[in-house]
């Protein structure tokens, strides 16, 4: 394959990450429309979100024997295409059953699109020599605030999620073969020091970092919209813009984030940014007006935007493993989160009420605080 030109291979890679932000900010963003389409309440929703973290975590633990047969770019290909269709079959979804098979789907092919994504970010930065994924990953915000404000404003026309999800599909489907054909072959690295001795406890505790993270995320996108429209009082296209404020903020966020950290340093920033996520969301849980809550989901998104990129390169660069294999040792605990939290939010909101099922992630939120101290050391 011949070396693409930086700007041209940039574009191309900017585009899946784009692509991946928006597919998931319109999952998220019509999530109280696919609730009342499929009559389901809360723990019904918890089963759905169960499926979609099963298939995540599916595709996690898959996708290293996948890679070993095919090129990432070839996969990146058929697991975009794939993720396109899934998003199309949660929209058309008619019951609870068909919503979790469509979710499995969806989640098994979100985890292969988000390593393949990611393998071809960091391609890019060893052919380049220059630095991309804090870009890319802002990329990937301003896809979801992209997605969350279209489902906002086809929600507030009452346009179905059906045909919501299959107009954005159509769309982004124009741009796939351009994009395509501008990935790279896969780059042979050899790895004498491929340890067999298990995983080093510090990239254990960059996982659970990461899976704290995760899941204070997750809470936002799948919950957040719900606890407006059920728990604050707010119409459907509102609170539809409860994860676009978020997902926008933390695009924001990230755009400077690599500049940020030579300036300040890991630890003022994992701190800062934990601190900043605990107090906004003891903001949105008390508060009765939807213009402070919205400004609570702002703030969060701000003040989690470092975190995950923080331990990712943390987990990369400590040399207690390789790159590749910490990194996917760190998205599986990201991602196992999903599996964990969304079914026990929907269990403990449909016997306690939402507002209770969501001081669990403000819990977790807490413990980043605490775990920002491993930090302090800069690598």
């Amino acid at each position: 394959m011949k070396l693409r030109m930086p700007r041209a291979a940039a574009s191309g890679c900017l585009f899946f990450f784009i692509c991946a932000g928006i597919v998931y900010g319109q999952f998220a963003s019509r999530m109280p429309a696919l609730k009342a389409q499929t009559q389901a309440d809360e723990a019904q929703i918890g089963m759905a979100l169960l499926a979609f973290g099963i298939g995540s975590v599916a595709g996690f633990i898959g996708v290293g024997p996948l890679l070993r047969l095919m090129q990432s770019r070839v996969m990146l290909r058929g697991a975009s295409a794939c993720l396109l269709l899934a998003l199309v079959a949660v929209g058309f979804s008619p019951s609870v059953p068909a919503l979790c098979l469509a979710c499995l789907l969806f989640g098994f092919c979100t985890a292969l699109f988000d390593v393949c994504m990611n393998t071809q970010a960091v391609l890019l930065e060893i052919r380049t020599r220059r630095s991309f994924m804090a870009g890319m990953h802002a990329c990937y915000s301003v896809g979801c605030l992209l997605g969350s404000l279209l489902g906002a404003a086809c929600a507030a026309l009452r346009i179905a999620a059906y045909v919501n999800f299959v107009l954005v599909a159509v769309l982004l489907f124009c741009f796939w073969h351009w994009a395509s054909a501008r990935l790279f072959d896969d780059i042979q690295v050899e790895n004498a020091e491929n340890s067999r001795r298990g995983i080093p406890c510090f990239i254990l505790f960059c996982g659970f970092m990461a899976l704290c993270a995760f899941i204070a995320e997750g809470s936002v996108a799948e919950w957040g919209g719900l606890l407006l429209h059920t728990v604050k009082g707010a119409d459907e296209g509102l609170a539809a813009l409860c994860y676009g404020v978020f997902s926008g903020m933390m695009a924001a966020a990230r755009l400077f984030g690599d500049r940020m950290r030579e300036r300040y340093g890991d630890f003022p920033l994992f701190l800062g940014g934990a601190l900043l996520a605990c107090g906004s969301m003891v903001l949105v849980l008390a508060s009765p007006w939807l213009a402070v809550c919205l400004a609570g989901y702002a703030a969060m998104g701000l003040g989690l935007a470092p975190i995950t990129p923080i331990v990712l390169s943390r987990a990369g660069s400590s040399g207690r493993m390789s790159p590749k294999a910490a990194s996917a040792v760190v998205s599986l605990f990201g991602y196992s989160g999903l599996l964990v939290v969304p079914p026990s939010l929907g269990f403990i909101a449909r016997h306690a009420g939402l507002e209770t099922a969501l001081l669990l992630p403000l819990l977790l939120c807490t413990t980043l605080v605490a775990g920002s101290f491993a930090f302090r050391k800069d690598a």
